[in-house]
């Protein structure tokens, strides 16, 4: 086997949560009003 694909977000982690963060506090920082969820 010369090479293996593992699929992270959503089967080992849940990537939702921090990319939503993120988002928000780049949106305040730009004096944006944040998302929802």
């Amino acid at each position: 086997m010369s090479s293996v694909i593992f699929d992270l977000d959503g089967t080992l982690i849940d990537s939702a949560p921090d990319l939503h963060a993120a988002a928000n506090k780049m949106l305040a920082q730009m004096g944006h009003p944040s998302l929802s969820k």
